[in-house]
């Protein structure tokens, strides 16, 4: 299932969001071009997040939920899992029109608890 955010876009976001992986793959894509070829990926699978192409071993405990508490600075991402557990900085290639959200579940199910998302102003 893929879920395109709607009303809300940018290159320089805050992003809080809260899912049950129950047992899909979950996968928040920002930066994302307008057909969709393009965009900077985090995923969880249940083992390990992935994080614009950076894996990281990451487990959550009995019915944990995974919150991640994303920056996005034009092409400055990090990301902080379940209050610091992972922090993860990557550098983000993107046009200067990529600008959209999209959520993506896979492979089983999951559910989005809640997602707040803010527009800043760049530091650069």
């Amino acid at each position: 299932q893929s879920h395109l955010i709607q009303g809300i876009e940018g290159d320089a976001l805050e992003i809080q969001a809260l899912f049950q992986p129950h047992n899909g793959v979950i996968t928040l894509r920002v930066r994302r071009s307008v057909d969709g070829e393009r965009a900077a990926e985090i995923s969880y699978d249940g083992s390990s997040l992935n994080v614009v192409g950076t894996e990281v071993p990451f487990t959550l405990n009995d019915d944990e939920p995974l919150k991640l508490h994303l920056f996005l600075d034009k092409s400055v991402l990090e990301l902080f899992v379940n209050g610091g557990r992972v922090a993860v900085t990557r550098l983000v290639d993107a046009e200067d029109n990529d600008r959209g959200i999209e959520l993506v579940v896979h492979e089983g199910e999951a559910t989005l608890i809640s997602m707040d998302i803010w527009t800043m102003r760049s530091i650069w």
